[in-house]
């Protein structure tokens, strides 16, 4: 039985691991940079195109939901989409989580049990803008306590989010609550039927730059906007710059800056049952370049996006925003670590299944051996014997054990090449035994032939 010395176990060992550490070192340096210039161009190839029909539940006409759902509904090219006016961030939760629609837009700040909703994009920030008259004697966010506040549509984001800045601040007295459409703001204020509202929107929103434009309206700072943002989740600390609004873009007013509000992220979200399709349709959309130049939104890319205020993604969004994604350093020493590995076992393959095969043959040839040996001998014997009949007698053994060996070879137990080489011995040992057999029988024959020409002479 042949065994590995310990030298050459630890000569193979040596030459696997210098081989794992080049091919490690290899991939580390050359493989991210060529994954970084071929994964976009494999990424959109693979993925799945079918024609889709979507519907989009966005909020009132006036506001930016609306504008961003049409925008949406003109740019998809894998399908079809349907804008649905709805009044906000409530009956779009409601219609997401039952099926009803596609995709809505709705405010980060959700509560945390929508368990059949999933998220696909981040699409920027709303800020809180507090509305009083500019006649106003209302000053800042605590001076609201007592009164009359709006918190726009019942079923809408500025419903939902400004009940729970109201619940956090917990005035005494506590504000009165009505909810006003936000086509008839003017009107409210005219008729004192409010004295200030919440709204959230984006900055410069159309429906804000022209109520501020004259001036006959005002914002309220949240001074407490920080504190706000510890308590209730999914609003941040944000400020709405100087000269945002306004004549002469004089609102907010220099001397009130910084001007601190809350930010809520605007979420585009789908239904966990959503398929893969039509998510991935939504997204081809929304970072598509003709969307992205007429959306207004600057900060909007695919690593802005899947930043959702920790709210799931949708596994084929997922999917999607994964397709392009750098792999980190450790996932891809792990990966190039694996890949060495595979490589350094099945270099450990090779050489035992090698060694397998010697080993192989080398059982062939210790059963071989046997028969090399019995012709040796009968070669020896061959070469001393002088009597023709005994060898003759020793070339039919000779041939009885090639017979053997020719048995046992094609049982499969013997190496052709060993058998080949046991036949041209065989061969050669015949062909010498037949000529000194025939030289020994041509020189009796000659010495018969010596005796019988002698034999007259001597009777003479």
């Amino acid at each position: 039985m042949h065994k590995i010395s310990k030298s050459r176990l630890f000569k193979l060992t040596a030459l696997n691991l210098f081989f794992f550490i080049v091919v490690f070192t290899l991939l580390n340096l050359f493989a991210p940079h060529l994954l970084q210039r071929f994964g976009t161009t494999l990424g959109n190839t693979l993925l799945p195109t079918r024609v889709v029909e979507l519907t989009i539940a966005t909020a009132a006409r006036s506001g930016n939901y609306y504008r961003m759902g049409c925008l949406l509904r003109d740019n998809i090219r894998t399908g079809a989409a349907q804008v649905l006016e709805t009044q906000g961030t409530l009956e779009n939760l409601a219609l997401v989580s039952n099926n009803k629609v596609n995709f809505a837009f709705v405010q980060g700040a959700l509560p945390q049990d929508l368990t059949k909703v999933t998220a696909v994009a981040r699409i920027g920030q709303q800020f809180v803008h507090v509305i009083v008259p500019t006649a106003s004697e209302i000053l800042n966010f605590k001076q609201l306590a007592g009164k009359t506040l709006s918190l726009g549509p019942e079923k809408s984001g500025h419903a939902m989010l400004g009940g729970r800045i109201l619940e956090d601040c917990d005035f005494r007295p506590a504000a009165r609550l009505v909810h006003t459409s936000i086509s008839s703001i003017r009107e409210d204020f005219a008729s004192d039927r409010m004295d200030a509202i919440i709204l959230i929107y984006d900055l410069n929103a159309p429906l804000l730059k022209d109520l501020l434009r004259q001036g006959d309206y005002r914002l309220i700072p949240l001074f407490e906007a920080e504190a706000m943002a510890y308590s209730i989740s999914g609003l941040s600390p944000a400020v709405i710059p100087h000269g945002a609004y306004g004549p002469n873009r004089t609102i907010p007013p220099l001397a009130q800056a910084p001007f601190p509000t809350l930010a809520v992220n605007t979420l585009l979200v789908t239904p966990k049952s959503s398929n893969r399709f039509q998510v991935q349709s939504m997204l081809q959309t929304l970072y598509s370049p003709s969307f992205l130049k007429r959306s207004g939104l600057p900060l909007l890319n695919e690593n802005y996006g899947q930043e959702v205020s920790g709210m799931p993604l949708h596994e084929a969004a997922t999917r999607y925003y994964r397709r392009n994604a750098a792999i980190t350093a450790d996932h891809f020493e792990i990966g190039s670590a694996l890949l060495a590995g595979l490589l350094f076992l099945g270099n450990i393959w090779t050489y035992l299944r090698t060694r397998a095969n010697q080993r192989r043959q080398a059982l062939y040839l210790e059963k071989i051996v046997p028969y090399f040996k019995e012709l040796l001998t009968f070669s020896e014997s061959m070469a001393r014997e002088t009597d023709p009949h005994k060898l003759k007698h020793i070339l039919d053994s000779m041939m009885a054990t090639q017979n053997r060996a020719e048995a046992q070879w094609l049982k499969g137990e013997l190496d052709t090449e060993h058998m080949e080489n046991l036949y041209m011995i065989y061969g050669i040992r015949s062909s010498n035994t037949a000529s000194k057999i025939l030289r020994l029988q041509t020189r009796d024959l000659q010495e018969t032939l010596k005796q019988g020409t002698s034999e007259p002479d001597a009777m003479e």
